[in-house]
């Protein structure tokens, strides 16, 4: 997921609408930062700018409270790098013991640590674009 469709996620489940109507939006000339953030900033830049093979991109970005908290959960949310069978039934929109029961017979790239499952997202997401790509050859997940 990019920056822009987070955070259009962010506003479809918040609901809430911009509140600044485009036509009153702040200019730069009206934003007015901290002074020890402008220099903290341009120390920055000068130091990015210093290499020829990086690019600065700046955006500014405002949004209500709520789509920060939203946009922020689902970029946490992504960070996981092992799931759960209770992630996977829901990744998959499968039951746990359908789960289970698939990597048990070793359908599922999964492993078990004290006798829980556990599936790396990265593989489960291979194993998924796999499926779709045999269009009805090999298992059947059902």
């Amino acid at each position: 997921m990019n920056l822009v469709e987070a955070i259009r996620k962010a506003n479809l489940q918040t609901g809430v609408q911009p509140q600044v109507p485009a036509t009153e939006a702040i200019t730069p000339e009206q934003f007015q930062p901290e002074p020890e953030h402008v220099q903290e900033f341009q120390g920055a830049v000068e130091q990015l700018t210093a290499d020829p093979n990086i690019n600065l991109v700046r955006l500014e970005v405002f949004m209500t409270h709520e789509q920060t908290q939203s946009l922020l959960r689902g970029a946490l949310a992504v960070r996981h790098t092992v799931m759960t069978s209770a992630e996977v039934a829901h990744f998959l929109r499968l039951h746990k013991a359908q789960v289970e029961s698939l990597a048990e017979q070793g359908q599922l790239p999964g492993f078990q640590v004290e006798g829980s499952w556990r599936f790396m997202k990265s593989a489960m997401e291979a194993w998924l674009m796999a499926q779709s790509q045999q269009g009805g050859k090999g298992h059947h997940v059902a």
